[in-house]
């Protein structure tokens, strides 16, 4: 999904090359907020496998940029009544990959998630 929000100018794509998942993209300052805006790809799948029993989620990513800004959210959890934010739902983590033409693996363990962060900035309010 490319940046709806507000004349936003970012763009992404999401193609599946040799069996690996291709994210690619540019996240622009949306000009009317002058702020950053975002793109994100979505899995469509009802039903995923049960990973209650697990500690952490693992991606092998690269990036040729040198970008902090990069955050996984799974679920659907609204924490409204909680937190106040009306469009915050899912479980979310913030993620650092490092500048490299090589792969990485990065490890996000599921203590680092929370229900309760800001829609409008994508920052966690408060780990669950």
């Amino acid at each position: 999904m490319n940046d709806p929000v507000m004349g936003g100018k970012s763009t992404g794509t999401f193609n599946i090359k040799n069996n690996v998942g291709v994210f690619d993209g540019v996240v622009a300052d949306v000009p009317s907020l002058k702020a950053p805006g975002f793109i994100k790809f979505e899995a469509s799948k009802s039903e995923f496998p049960d990973i209650s029993n697990c500690k952490s989620i693992q991606l092998v990513a690269r990036s040729l940029t040198d970008y902090k800004g990069y955050s996984v959210t799974f679920g659907t959890q609204w924490a409204y009544l909680e937190c106040g934010d009306f469009y915050a739902s899912g479980y979310k983590a913030p993620f650092e990959i490092p500048k490299s033409e090589t792969y990485s693996t990065i490890e996000m363990p599921f203590e680092n998630f929370s229900s309760c962060w800001s829609g409008s900035t994508g920052l966690r309010k408060k780990l669950c």
